[in-house]
């Protein structure tokens, strides 16, 4: 995998760990009641959304290692221009389905391209 690509796949792994970390030992309405923590969660999805973006223009075939890479652009694209339409029950599912398969899919990725010294 090209090295700039690889470089976009290491955000997306930071972004995801940031993301459920934010949550972790958080019940569903405490994070509904947050706004400081829906924002952190909103902020790590827009990074891995066009981490996402850009990796895909360098190395196309990673379409084939991350699942539904166009509705994780997507949600990137709803958060910065329709951040009305996001509920905060909706960010919270993606962070405790989502992400964390986002994060194994990444880090096989990684684990299959180890960086070059």
């Amino acid at each position: 995998m090209d090295s700039k690509a690889l470089k976009f796949i290491f955000d997306i792994q930071q972004a995801c760990a940031a993301a459920e970390d934010f949550c972790t030992g958080i019940t569903k309405e405490q994070f509904e009641s947050n706004d400081l923590l829906q924002a952190a969660v909103e902020r790590k999805l827009e990074i891995i959304g066009e981490a996402v973006n850009q990796a895909r223009k360098i190395d196309s075939a990673l379409g084939n290692s991350i699942t539904t890479p166009d509705r994780i652009v997507a949600l990137r694209n709803i958060l910065v221009h329709y951040y009305w339409k996001v509920a905060p029950d909706i960010l919270w599912d993606i962070v405790q389905v989502h992400v964390p398969a986002l994060r194994k899919q990444v880090e096989n990725i990684i684990k299959d391209n180890p960086p070059v010294v």
